[in-house]
C-alpha cells in the first residue's frame, strides 16, 4: 500500500475558463527546468574583435575560485554581463511540475518607481514549482528504480513525493522533487503568455495537495504535522518487507 491507495481522487480538473489565466497551487504545468551541477559550467564568451558587438568566441569549463570577481570585459549584445557576473551553461528540459506557490504580493503603484530605477525584477509575477521526474518502468528505462519508488510511495523520503500517472498528464508514474524548487514565469510580460510555461487543466486534489504541502513544511523544519504523520504510519506499516529500511 502507498499514498495512492489512501488518496482518491488524486487529481482534479480546474475550470476550463480560468486554468490558463490564473496559476493555482497544486496545478500541474510544464516549464523549463535546468539540471543543476555541484560544480557549474561557465561559458567564457568574448567578441572576435573590439568592433564586433555579439559573442563569437566561447569556451566551456568548470567554475573555479577565480570566477564571480570583477573582470574587465567588453559588453556583449543580448547578454549584458556585469563585472562580477558569469554566464552559466547547463542542460535543461521542458518537464512537468507542480505549482506550490502563486499569487505573489504585487503593488501596482510600485511598478512606475521600479521601472524608473531599472529594478523591475524586484516585483515579479512568478510562481514556485517542484519539477517532476519519471519512475523507472517498462516504457521508461531511466528514472527512479522500483525499490526507491516503493519507499517514496510510503513517504520514506522527505524530499520526494509520488505522483501516479493515472488520470494525469504524465506519460508514466513520476516523483516530485521537493529539493529542486524552481521559479517559473507564466507571463513574459503582463498579459503575454510565456513560451517557457504551459498550464494544464489538471491539479492535485485537496487531499493530495495537503500531503505534499505537509512534506514541504517538514522539509523546511516543521516538527509537528499530525495529518501527515498519520498517513505515514499507515503506508509504512504496509510497506513490503523487501522495501523496508534496514534498522
Amino acid at each position: 500500500m502507498g499514498i495512492v491507495q489512501l488518496i482518491d481522487p488524486f487529481y482534479i480538473d480546474l475550470p476550463e475558463e480560468t486554468y490558463r489565466q490564473v496559476p493555482t497551487v497544486g496545478q500541474i504545468c510544464c516549464t523549463v527546468i535546468g539540471n543543476p551541477l555541484a560544480i557549474p559550467i561557465i561559458a567564457d564568451v568574448e567578441r572576435a574583435s573590439p568592433s564586433e558587438h555579439y559573442a563569437t568566441k566561447f569556451d566551456l569549463r568548470p567554475m573555479t575560485e577565480a570566477d564571480y570577481v570583477r573582470k574587465q570585459r567588453l559588453p556583449i549584445q543580448l547578454l549584458g554581463l556585469r563585472e562580477t557576473e558569469e554566464l552559466l551553461c547547463q542542460r535543461s528540459s521542458l518537464r512537468p511540475a507542480i505549482v506550490i506557490a502563486a499569487g505573489m504580493t504585487i503593488f501596482d503603484d510600485m511598478a512606475k518607481l521600479l521601472k524608473q530605477k531599472g529594478r523591475k525584477h524586484l516585483q515579479e509575477r512568478n510562481v514556485l514549482v517542484v519539477p517532476v521526474y519519471g519512475a523507472e518502468g517498462e516504457n521508461h528505462p531511466g528514472g527512479f528504480p522500483p525499490l526507491m519508488v516503493a519507499r517514496i510511495r510510503a513517504l520514506r523520503y522527505r524530499q520526494f513525493f509520488f505522483l501516479p500517472s493515472g488520470n494525469s498528464p504524465f506519460a508514466f508514474d513520476g516523483v516530485a522533487r521537493l529539493d529542486r524548487i524552481h521559479v517559473a514565469f507564466p507571463e513574459a510580460s503582463p498579459g503575454v503568455r510565456s513560451v517557457s510555461y504551459r498550464a494544464t487543466r489538471k491539479a492535485l486534489s485537496q487531499e493530495a495537495l495537503s500531503c505534499l504541502l505537509g512534506m514541504l513544511r517538514v522539509l523546511f523544519g516543521s516538527d509537528k504535522e499530525e495529518e501527515l504523520d498519520t498517513i505515514k504510519a499507515i503506508v509504512r506499516e504496509a510497506l513490503p518487507e523487501t522495501a523496508k529500511v534496514p534498522e
